[in-house]
Protein backbone atom coordinates (compact mmCIF):
# COMPACT_ATOMS: atom_id res chain seq x y z
CA UNK A 1 0.00 0.00 0.00
CA UNK A 2 1.82 3.36 -1.39
CA UNK A 3 1.16 6.64 -1.58
CA UNK A 4 -0.10 7.24 1.69
CA UNK A 5 0.41 7.88 5.68
CA UNK A 6 1.24 4.90 8.38
CA UNK A 7 0.73 4.66 11.90
CA UNK A 8 1.75 2.03 14.07
CA UNK A 9 1.93 1.43 17.83
CA UNK A 10 5.73 0.10 18.89
CA UNK A 11 6.54 -1.47 21.98
CA UNK A 12 9.41 -0.71 23.89
CA UNK A 13 10.00 0.27 27.22
CA UNK A 14 6.68 1.84 27.08
CA UNK A 15 4.54 1.97 23.90
CA UNK A 16 5.39 4.17 21.22
CA UNK A 17 3.54 5.79 17.97
CA UNK A 18 5.64 5.84 14.97
CA UNK A 19 3.99 7.62 11.81
CA UNK A 20 6.10 6.83 8.31
CA UNK A 21 4.74 8.65 4.95
CA UNK A 22 5.50 6.51 1.90
CA UNK A 23 6.00 8.69 -1.73
CA UNK A 24 4.44 6.81 -4.74
CA UNK A 25 7.09 5.28 -5.22
CA UNK A 26 7.36 3.59 -1.99
CA UNK A 27 10.22 5.43 -0.26
CA UNK A 28 10.51 7.14 3.09
CA UNK A 29 8.72 11.23 2.74
CA UNK A 30 8.94 11.81 6.34
CA UNK A 31 8.91 10.00 9.62
CA UNK A 32 8.82 10.73 13.52
CA UNK A 33 8.25 8.75 16.56
CA UNK A 34 7.28 10.45 20.05
CA UNK A 35 10.05 8.56 21.88
CA UNK A 36 12.67 10.95 23.41
CA UNK A 37 15.71 9.36 21.30
CA UNK A 38 17.86 12.08 19.78
CA UNK A 39 21.62 10.12 19.13
CA UNK A 40 20.80 10.01 15.28
CA UNK A 41 18.25 10.47 12.56
CA UNK A 42 16.16 7.55 13.35
CA UNK A 43 15.22 5.40 16.01
CA UNK A 44 15.01 1.75 16.57
CA UNK A 45 11.09 1.68 16.65
CA UNK A 46 11.04 3.50 13.17
CA UNK A 47 13.62 1.09 11.88
CA UNK A 48 11.13 -1.54 13.35
CA UNK A 49 8.80 0.04 11.19
CA UNK A 50 10.38 0.20 7.90
CA UNK A 51 11.71 -3.48 8.61
CA UNK A 52 7.79 -4.12 8.94
CA UNK A 53 6.73 -2.07 5.41
CA UNK A 54 9.44 -3.39 3.26
CA UNK A 55 7.98 -7.24 4.86
CA UNK A 56 4.24 -6.24 3.51
CA UNK A 57 2.61 -9.13 1.35
CA UNK A 58 1.90 -7.77 -2.14
CA UNK A 59 -1.53 -5.98 -2.32
CA UNK A 60 -2.24 -9.07 -4.89
CA UNK A 61 -2.11 -11.25 -2.08
CA UNK A 62 -4.22 -9.25 0.21
CA UNK A 63 -6.96 -9.26 -2.16
CA UNK A 64 -6.33 -12.74 -2.99
CA UNK A 65 -7.22 -12.96 0.69
CA UNK A 66 -9.72 -10.95 1.26
CA UNK A 67 -11.55 -12.92 -1.83
CA UNK A 68 -11.19 -16.31 -0.37
CA UNK A 69 -12.51 -14.52 2.91
CA UNK A 70 -16.05 -13.74 0.76
CA UNK A 71 -16.21 -17.27 -0.79
CA UNK A 72 -16.04 -18.78 2.78
CA UNK A 73 -18.44 -16.61 4.06
CA UNK A 74 -21.17 -17.86 1.53
CA UNK A 75 -21.07 -21.41 2.93
CA UNK A 76 -23.53 -22.77 5.26
CA UNK A 77 -23.34 -20.92 9.19
CA UNK A 78 -23.44 -23.41 12.14
CA UNK A 79 -26.89 -22.88 12.83
CA UNK A 80 -28.51 -24.31 9.52
CA UNK A 81 -26.27 -27.12 9.53
CA UNK A 82 -27.24 -28.22 13.30
CA UNK A 83 -30.92 -27.69 12.84
CA UNK A 84 -30.57 -30.17 9.63
CA UNK A 85 -29.19 -32.90 12.12
CA UNK A 86 -31.47 -35.18 14.01
CA UNK A 87 -32.56 -35.13 17.67
CA UNK A 88 -30.56 -38.21 18.34
CA UNK A 89 -27.03 -36.69 16.66
CA UNK A 90 -27.27 -33.78 18.51
CA UNK A 91 -27.56 -35.31 21.73
CA UNK A 92 -24.82 -38.04 21.40
CA UNK A 93 -22.62 -34.63 20.00
CA UNK A 94 -23.66 -32.70 23.57
CA UNK A 95 -22.55 -35.67 25.01
CA UNK A 96 -19.08 -35.73 23.71
CA UNK A 97 -18.13 -31.78 24.09
CA UNK A 98 -19.96 -32.56 27.59
CA UNK A 99 -17.71 -34.96 28.80
CA UNK A 100 -14.60 -33.41 27.74
CA UNK A 101 -16.01 -30.10 29.70
CA UNK A 102 -16.71 -30.03 32.69
CA UNK A 103 -18.51 -26.50 32.94
CA UNK A 104 -20.43 -26.91 29.85
CA UNK A 105 -21.53 -30.20 31.78
CA UNK A 106 -22.94 -27.89 34.42
CA UNK A 107 -24.60 -25.42 32.02
CA UNK A 108 -26.27 -27.96 30.47
CA UNK A 109 -27.46 -29.79 33.67
CA UNK A 110 -28.81 -26.25 35.18
CA UNK A 111 -30.64 -25.78 32.03
CA UNK A 112 -32.63 -28.80 31.74
CA UNK A 113 -32.82 -30.34 35.11
CA UNK A 114 -35.99 -31.53 37.15
CA UNK A 115 -36.91 -28.21 39.30
CA UNK A 116 -35.89 -30.50 42.65
CA UNK A 117 -31.77 -30.18 41.29
CA UNK A 118 -31.87 -26.65 39.76
CA UNK A 119 -29.96 -25.07 43.33
CA UNK A 120 -27.77 -28.20 43.67
CA UNK A 121 -26.79 -27.98 39.39
CA UNK A 122 -26.27 -24.17 40.20
CA UNK A 123 -24.38 -23.98 42.75
CA UNK A 124 -22.16 -26.67 40.28
CA UNK A 125 -21.96 -24.46 37.65
CA UNK A 126 -20.50 -21.34 39.39
CA UNK A 127 -17.70 -23.72 41.17
CA UNK A 128 -16.87 -25.24 37.67
CA UNK A 129 -16.35 -21.44 36.37
CA UNK A 130 -14.11 -20.50 39.43
CA UNK A 131 -12.22 -23.67 39.18
CA UNK A 132 -11.39 -23.03 35.86
CA UNK A 133 -10.15 -19.44 35.93
CA UNK A 134 -8.05 -20.67 39.48
CA UNK A 135 -4.38 -20.90 39.27
CA UNK A 136 -2.62 -22.01 42.36
CA UNK A 137 -5.47 -21.64 45.02
CA UNK A 138 -5.94 -18.20 43.51
CA UNK A 139 -7.79 -16.09 40.90
CA UNK A 140 -5.47 -13.66 39.55
CA UNK A 141 -6.67 -10.22 37.85
CA UNK A 142 -7.75 -10.77 34.36
CA UNK A 143 -9.42 -13.99 35.13
CA UNK A 144 -11.95 -12.87 37.07
CA UNK A 145 -14.27 -13.17 33.80
CA UNK A 146 -13.70 -15.99 33.14
CA UNK A 147 -14.04 -17.32 37.11
CA UNK A 148 -17.84 -15.40 37.26
CA UNK A 149 -19.37 -16.78 34.19
CA UNK A 150 -21.26 -19.66 35.67
CA UNK A 151 -22.40 -16.83 38.48
CA UNK A 152 -23.75 -14.67 35.49
CA UNK A 153 -25.72 -17.84 33.80
CA UNK A 154 -27.54 -18.81 37.13
CA UNK A 155 -28.30 -14.97 37.58
CA UNK A 156 -29.94 -14.43 33.91
CA UNK A 157 -31.91 -17.40 35.28
CA UNK A 158 -33.10 -16.29 38.35
CA UNK A 159 -34.19 -12.98 36.74
CA UNK A 160 -36.38 -14.06 34.38
CA UNK A 161 -37.88 -16.31 37.55
CA UNK A 162 -39.01 -12.98 38.94
CA UNK A 163 -42.31 -12.44 38.99
CA UNK A 164 -43.26 -16.32 38.23
CA UNK A 165 -45.10 -18.68 40.41
CA UNK A 166 -41.23 -19.97 42.49
CA UNK A 167 -40.38 -16.93 44.33
CA UNK A 168 -38.85 -19.12 47.02
CA UNK A 169 -36.61 -20.83 44.38
CA UNK A 170 -35.63 -17.66 42.70
CA UNK A 171 -34.46 -16.22 46.25
CA UNK A 172 -32.28 -19.65 47.04
CA UNK A 173 -30.21 -18.79 43.52
CA UNK A 174 -29.78 -15.29 44.08
CA UNK A 175 -28.77 -16.45 47.51
CA UNK A 176 -25.93 -19.27 45.91
CA UNK A 177 -24.54 -16.50 43.73
CA UNK A 178 -23.92 -14.54 46.52
CA UNK A 179 -22.57 -17.17 48.79
CA UNK A 180 -20.53 -18.51 46.08
CA UNK A 181 -18.79 -15.16 44.95
CA UNK A 182 -18.68 -14.00 48.71
CA UNK A 183 -16.38 -17.28 49.04
CA UNK A 184 -14.53 -16.28 46.00
CA UNK A 185 -13.54 -12.70 47.11
CA UNK A 186 -11.08 -14.21 49.44
CA UNK A 187 -8.84 -15.61 47.04
CA UNK A 188 -9.33 -13.45 43.80
CA UNK A 189 -7.76 -9.98 42.50
CA UNK A 190 -11.30 -8.35 42.28
CA UNK A 191 -9.37 -5.14 41.37
CA UNK A 192 -11.75 -4.38 38.28
CA UNK A 193 -15.11 -4.65 40.12
CA UNK A 194 -16.65 -8.58 38.46
CA UNK A 195 -17.30 -10.29 41.79
CA UNK A 196 -18.37 -6.87 43.18
CA UNK A 197 -20.51 -6.54 40.58
CA UNK A 198 -22.12 -10.15 40.56
CA UNK A 199 -22.56 -9.69 44.06
CA UNK A 200 -24.13 -6.26 44.08
CA UNK A 201 -26.73 -7.66 40.93
CA UNK A 202 -27.73 -10.99 43.46
CA UNK A 203 -28.43 -8.39 46.19
CA UNK A 204 -31.11 -6.00 43.63
CA UNK A 205 -32.05 -9.06 42.71
CA UNK A 206 -33.55 -10.50 46.05
CA UNK A 207 -34.89 -7.21 46.56
CA UNK A 208 -36.95 -7.24 43.57
CA UNK A 209 -38.07 -10.98 44.28
CA UNK A 210 -39.51 -8.95 47.93
CA UNK A 211 -41.11 -6.15 45.60
CA UNK A 212 -43.02 -7.91 43.64
CA UNK A 213 -44.68 -10.13 45.92
CA UNK A 214 -48.27 -10.58 46.06
CA UNK A 215 -50.41 -9.52 48.89
CA UNK A 216 -52.19 -12.77 49.27
CA UNK A 217 -48.10 -14.90 48.86
CA UNK A 218 -48.52 -17.73 51.46
CA UNK A 219 -44.22 -17.71 51.93
CA UNK A 220 -43.35 -14.99 52.81
CA UNK A 221 -42.21 -16.14 56.27
CA UNK A 222 -40.23 -18.47 54.66
CA UNK A 223 -38.44 -15.60 52.00
CA UNK A 224 -37.83 -13.66 55.02
CA UNK A 225 -35.98 -16.01 56.93
CA UNK A 226 -33.99 -17.09 53.77
CA UNK A 227 -32.99 -13.50 53.41
CA UNK A 228 -32.49 -12.50 56.89
CA UNK A 229 -30.43 -15.77 57.73
CA UNK A 230 -28.08 -15.53 54.85
CA UNK A 231 -27.56 -11.73 56.03
CA UNK A 232 -26.45 -12.65 59.50
CA UNK A 233 -23.99 -15.34 57.55
CA UNK A 234 -20.29 -14.69 58.90
CA UNK A 235 -19.65 -14.24 54.89
CA UNK A 236 -20.51 -10.44 55.98
CA UNK A 237 -18.20 -10.44 59.16
CA UNK A 238 -16.25 -7.17 57.91
CA UNK A 239 -18.75 -6.60 55.02
CA UNK A 240 -21.15 -5.15 57.43
CA UNK A 241 -22.25 -2.33 54.53
CA UNK A 242 -23.49 -5.70 52.30
CA UNK A 243 -25.27 -7.25 55.28
CA UNK A 244 -27.30 -4.31 56.00
CA UNK A 245 -28.27 -3.51 52.15
CA UNK A 246 -29.39 -7.41 52.40
CA UNK A 247 -31.73 -6.68 55.22
CA UNK A 248 -32.99 -3.72 53.67
CA UNK A 249 -34.52 -5.92 50.95
CA UNK A 250 -36.91 -7.54 53.96
CA UNK A 251 -38.45 -3.95 54.89
CA UNK A 252 -41.73 -4.94 52.31
CA UNK A 253 -42.30 -7.50 54.59
CA UNK A 254 -42.69 -5.67 58.19
CA UNK A 255 -46.12 -5.05 57.86
CA UNK A 256 -46.34 -8.25 59.67
CA UNK A 257 -45.69 -7.21 63.40
CA UNK A 258 -43.19 -10.54 64.20
CA UNK A 259 -41.16 -10.18 60.85
CA UNK A 260 -40.74 -6.33 61.53
CA UNK A 261 -39.37 -7.78 65.68
CA UNK A 262 -37.19 -9.86 64.01
CA UNK A 263 -35.52 -6.99 61.60
CA UNK A 264 -35.76 -4.67 64.14
CA UNK A 265 -34.23 -6.45 66.49
CA UNK A 266 -30.90 -7.14 64.41
CA UNK A 267 -30.74 -3.63 63.17
CA UNK A 268 -30.65 -2.65 66.90
CA UNK A 269 -28.58 -4.78 68.65
CA UNK A 270 -25.74 -5.36 66.48
CA UNK A 271 -22.51 -3.09 67.50
CA UNK A 272 -22.18 -0.64 64.10
CA UNK A 273 -19.52 1.74 62.82
CA UNK A 274 -20.50 5.22 62.63
CA UNK A 275 -21.49 4.90 58.58
CA UNK A 276 -22.83 0.92 59.00
CA UNK A 277 -25.10 2.93 62.21
CA UNK A 278 -26.19 5.28 59.75
CA UNK A 279 -27.04 2.49 57.47
CA UNK A 280 -29.27 0.48 60.01
CA UNK A 281 -31.00 4.22 60.63
CA UNK A 282 -32.12 4.74 57.81
CA UNK A 283 -33.50 0.98 57.23
CA UNK A 284 -34.96 1.56 60.61
CA UNK A 285 -36.92 5.00 59.19
CA UNK A 286 -38.12 2.95 55.87
CA UNK A 287 -40.21 0.52 58.26
CA UNK A 288 -41.52 3.55 60.35
CA UNK A 289 -42.35 5.53 57.35
CA UNK A 290 -44.10 2.75 55.44
CA UNK A 291 -45.90 1.36 58.09
CA UNK A 292 -46.32 4.39 60.65
CA UNK A 293 -46.33 7.73 59.02
CA UNK A 294 -44.83 10.79 58.81
CA UNK A 295 -45.17 11.82 62.66
CA UNK A 296 -43.86 9.02 63.79
CA UNK A 297 -40.83 9.27 61.02
CA UNK A 298 -40.29 12.51 61.95
CA UNK A 299 -39.77 12.10 65.59
CA UNK A 300 -37.24 8.77 64.68
CA UNK A 301 -35.15 11.52 63.38
CA UNK A 302 -35.34 13.98 66.08
CA UNK A 303 -34.23 11.33 68.62
CA UNK A 304 -31.25 10.29 66.42
CA UNK A 305 -29.52 13.12 65.07
CA UNK A 306 -26.21 12.01 65.11
CA UNK A 307 -27.31 10.79 61.90
CA UNK A 308 -26.04 13.67 59.73
CA UNK A 309 -28.35 12.85 57.34
CA UNK A 310 -31.42 12.98 59.43
CA UNK A 311 -30.37 16.14 60.21
CA UNK A 312 -30.07 17.46 57.04
CA UNK A 313 -33.56 16.27 56.40
CA UNK A 314 -34.79 18.07 59.24
CA UNK A 315 -33.11 21.53 58.24
CA UNK A 316 -34.63 21.06 54.96
CA UNK A 317 -38.00 20.57 56.32
CA UNK A 318 -37.70 23.22 58.00
CA UNK A 319 -36.70 25.51 55.84
CA UNK A 320 -39.66 24.56 53.69
CA UNK A 321 -42.25 25.19 56.46
CA UNK A 322 -40.68 28.64 57.18
CA UNK A 323 -39.28 27.04 60.36
CA UNK A 324 -36.16 28.79 60.42
CA UNK A 325 -35.42 29.56 63.91
CA UNK A 326 -35.33 25.75 64.27
CA UNK A 327 -33.49 25.36 61.33
CA UNK A 328 -31.08 27.45 62.31
CA UNK A 329 -31.00 26.17 65.67
CA UNK A 330 -30.49 22.58 63.92
CA UNK A 331 -27.08 24.23 61.76
CA UNK A 332 -25.54 25.64 65.26
CA UNK A 333 -25.89 22.14 66.84
CA UNK A 334 -24.55 20.53 64.36
CA UNK A 335 -21.41 22.51 63.58
CA UNK A 336 -20.69 22.22 67.37
CA UNK A 337 -21.54 18.37 67.21
CA UNK A 338 -19.73 17.55 64.54
CA UNK A 339 -16.66 19.74 64.78
CA UNK A 340 -14.39 16.96 64.24
CA UNK A 341 -15.54 16.67 60.75
CA UNK A 342 -14.80 19.19 58.79
CA UNK A 343 -16.88 18.12 55.78
CA UNK A 344 -19.81 17.88 57.70
CA UNK A 345 -19.39 21.21 59.66
CA UNK A 346 -19.17 23.01 55.73
CA UNK A 347 -22.36 21.18 55.07
CA UNK A 348 -24.34 23.09 57.89
CA UNK A 349 -22.64 26.08 57.44
CA UNK A 350 -23.70 25.96 54.08
CA UNK A 351 -27.40 25.36 55.31
CA UNK A 352 -26.94 28.28 57.59
CA UNK A 353 -25.95 30.18 54.99
CA UNK A 354 -29.57 29.85 53.40
CA UNK A 355 -31.38 30.23 56.09
CA UNK A 356 -29.57 33.63 57.34
CA UNK A 357 -30.39 34.64 53.48
CA UNK A 358 -34.07 33.94 54.03
CA UNK A 359 -34.08 35.91 57.17
CA UNK A 360 -32.46 38.51 55.85
CA UNK A 361 -29.14 38.62 58.40
CA UNK A 362 -26.29 40.11 56.59
CA UNK A 363 -23.31 40.04 58.74
CA UNK A 364 -23.93 36.38 59.12
CA UNK A 365 -23.61 35.98 55.43
CA UNK A 366 -20.77 38.32 55.47
CA UNK A 367 -18.64 36.03 57.79
CA UNK A 368 -19.44 32.96 55.85
CA UNK A 369 -19.29 33.55 52.28
CA UNK A 370 -15.53 35.54 53.53
CA UNK A 371 -14.68 31.58 55.04
CA UNK A 372 -16.38 30.10 51.93
CA UNK A 373 -14.00 32.24 49.28
CA UNK A 374 -11.19 31.87 51.42
CA UNK A 375 -11.68 28.58 51.57
CA UNK A 376 -11.60 27.95 47.75
CA UNK A 377 -15.65 28.18 47.09
CA UNK A 378 -15.20 31.05 44.17
CA UNK A 379 -19.44 30.48 43.70
CA UNK A 380 -19.91 32.88 46.82
CA UNK A 381 -17.67 35.30 45.82
CA UNK A 382 -20.55 37.11 43.66
CA UNK A 383 -22.58 36.38 46.68
CA UNK A 384 -20.67 38.34 48.67
CA UNK A 385 -20.09 41.01 46.44
CA UNK A 386 -23.81 41.81 46.71
CA UNK A 387 -23.67 42.16 50.35
CA UNK A 388 -21.52 45.44 50.57
CA UNK A 389 -22.67 49.07 49.38
CA UNK A 390 -20.75 49.87 46.34
CA UNK A 391 -18.70 52.58 48.25
CA UNK A 392 -17.81 50.12 50.87
CA UNK A 393 -16.83 47.08 48.45
CA UNK A 394 -13.30 48.22 47.62
CA UNK A 395 -12.14 47.48 51.18
CA UNK A 396 -14.08 44.64 52.05
CA UNK A 397 -12.35 43.21 48.82
CA UNK A 398 -8.95 44.00 49.23
CA UNK A 399 -9.16 42.71 52.99
CA UNK A 400 -10.00 39.76 51.78
CA UNK A 401 -7.37 39.32 49.22
CA UNK A 402 -5.05 39.99 52.29
CA UNK A 403 -6.73 37.30 53.90
CA UNK A 404 -5.38 35.05 51.36
CA UNK A 405 -1.96 35.28 52.68
CA UNK A 406 0.39 32.81 51.22
CA UNK A 407 -2.84 31.30 49.78
CA UNK A 408 -2.23 33.44 46.85
CA UNK A 409 -2.28 30.43 44.83
CA UNK A 410 -5.70 30.01 44.91
CA UNK A 411 -7.22 29.82 41.46
CA UNK A 412 -9.69 31.72 43.57
CA UNK A 413 -7.32 34.55 44.71
CA UNK A 414 -7.02 35.15 40.66
CA UNK A 415 -10.25 34.44 39.62
CA UNK A 416 -10.91 37.55 41.75
CA UNK A 417 -8.11 39.33 40.36
CA UNK A 418 -9.61 39.00 37.18
CA UNK A 419 -13.11 39.63 38.10
CA UNK A 420 -12.32 42.83 39.76
CA UNK A 421 -9.91 43.74 36.88
CA UNK A 422 -7.25 44.35 38.78
CA UNK A 423 -4.41 44.31 36.26
CA UNK A 424 -1.29 45.57 38.73
CA UNK A 425 -2.87 42.01 41.17
CA UNK A 426 -2.89 40.02 37.91
CA UNK A 427 1.13 41.00 36.42
CA UNK A 428 2.12 40.40 40.42
CA UNK A 429 0.55 37.08 40.41
CA UNK A 430 2.39 36.10 37.04
CA UNK A 431 5.65 37.56 38.34
CA UNK A 432 5.33 34.70 41.31
CA UNK A 433 3.81 32.37 38.90
CA UNK A 434 5.28 32.48 35.47
CA UNK A 435 3.32 29.67 33.82
CA UNK A 436 0.19 31.55 34.88
CA UNK A 437 1.15 33.72 31.69
CA UNK A 438 -0.06 31.13 29.44
CA UNK A 439 -4.02 31.93 30.99
CA UNK A 440 -3.55 35.53 32.14
CA UNK A 441 -1.88 37.26 29.49
CA UNK A 442 -5.17 38.56 27.54
CA UNK A 443 -5.85 40.44 30.98
CA UNK A 444 -2.38 42.15 30.83
CA UNK A 445 -2.26 43.37 27.58
CA UNK A 446 -1.36 45.51 26.35
CA UNK A 447 -0.56 48.21 29.45
CA UNK A 448 2.27 45.37 30.42
CA UNK A 449 3.12 44.16 26.72
CA UNK A 450 7.13 44.59 27.56
CA UNK A 451 6.93 42.62 30.95
CA UNK A 452 4.56 39.55 29.47
CA UNK A 453 7.44 39.25 26.84
CA UNK A 454 10.42 39.41 28.95
CA UNK A 455 8.44 36.52 31.48
CA UNK A 456 7.40 34.38 28.35
CA UNK A 457 11.14 34.62 26.76
CA UNK A 458 11.95 33.14 30.33
CA UNK A 459 9.94 30.89 30.72
CA UNK A 460 10.57 29.17 27.35
CA UNK A 461 13.61 28.80 27.77
CA UNK A 462 13.65 27.32 31.54
CA UNK A 463 10.71 24.88 30.38
CA UNK A 464 13.14 23.88 27.29
CA UNK A 465 16.20 23.17 30.04
CA UNK A 466 13.66 20.87 31.70
CA UNK A 467 12.61 19.28 28.98
CA UNK A 468 13.77 15.39 27.77
CA UNK A 469 11.07 13.32 25.72
CA UNK A 470 8.67 14.30 22.80
CA UNK A 471 5.82 15.33 24.89
CA UNK A 472 7.45 18.02 26.89
CA UNK A 473 8.67 19.49 23.85
CA UNK A 474 5.30 20.03 23.03
CA UNK A 475 4.35 21.39 26.02
CA UNK A 476 7.03 24.44 25.52
CA UNK A 477 5.34 24.63 21.67
CA UNK A 478 2.40 24.93 23.60
CA UNK A 479 3.82 27.88 25.58
CA UNK A 480 5.48 29.59 22.25
CA UNK A 481 1.70 29.75 20.83
CA UNK A 482 0.44 31.51 23.44
CA UNK A 483 3.86 33.87 23.31
CA UNK A 484 2.93 34.71 19.77
CA UNK A 485 -0.41 35.60 20.58
CA UNK A 486 0.54 37.67 23.32
CA UNK A 487 3.65 39.46 21.77
CA UNK A 488 3.03 39.18 18.04
CA UNK A 489 4.46 37.03 15.58
CA UNK A 490 8.70 38.34 15.45
CA UNK A 491 8.99 38.21 18.81
CA UNK A 492 8.40 34.06 18.64
CA UNK A 493 9.68 33.05 15.51
CA UNK A 494 13.26 34.91 16.92
CA UNK A 495 12.77 32.47 20.24
CA UNK A 496 11.85 29.39 17.66
CA UNK A 497 14.88 30.76 16.22
CA UNK A 498 16.90 30.87 19.02
CA UNK A 499 15.32 27.11 20.24
CA UNK A 500 16.45 25.57 16.69
CA UNK A 501 20.00 26.67 17.03
CA UNK A 502 20.63 26.21 20.33
CA UNK A 503 19.11 22.17 20.44
CA UNK A 504 19.96 21.37 16.82
CA UNK A 505 21.27 18.05 17.69
CA UNK A 506 17.97 17.37 19.48
CA UNK A 507 15.92 16.32 16.07
CA UNK A 508 12.70 15.54 18.22
CA UNK A 509 12.40 19.14 19.20
CA UNK A 510 13.61 20.73 16.25
CA UNK A 511 10.47 18.31 14.66
CA UNK A 512 8.19 20.08 17.11
CA UNK A 513 9.51 23.59 16.85
CA UNK A 514 8.76 23.14 12.77
CA UNK A 515 4.87 22.57 14.28
CA UNK A 516 4.47 26.00 15.93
Amino acid sequence: MVGTEWVAEVEGSSNYTVVVKLSKKGDIEETYCNCPYDGGEYCKHQAAVFYALRDLPPQEKTQKKQKNIAEKSKKQDLKTILLAQTPETLAAILMEYAENDKRLKSDLLLRFSDAGNVEARARDLIKASVKKATHKGFVEYGSTSQAIEGAEKVMNMAEGMIGADSPVSCAKLFIIVLEEMMDLLGYCDDSNGEVGGVIEGAKQGLADIVTGLSADFSGKHEIFELILNHALSPLYNGWHSWRLEIMAACVPLCGDPVLRGRLETQLEDRQYDRYDKMCAQRIMLNIITGFDGEEKADAYLERNLDNNDFRKTLIEKAISKGQLDRALELCLDGESSDAAWPGLVRRWQELRFSVHERKGDVLPQKILASRFVLDGHFEYYPKLKALYAEADWPDARDKLLADFGGRNNSGVYVKILVAEGLKPGIMEYCRKFPLSLTDLYKHLVPDYKDEIQVLFTELIRSSVARASDRARYHDVCGIIKHFRKACGKTPASEIISELMETYKKRPAFVDELKKC
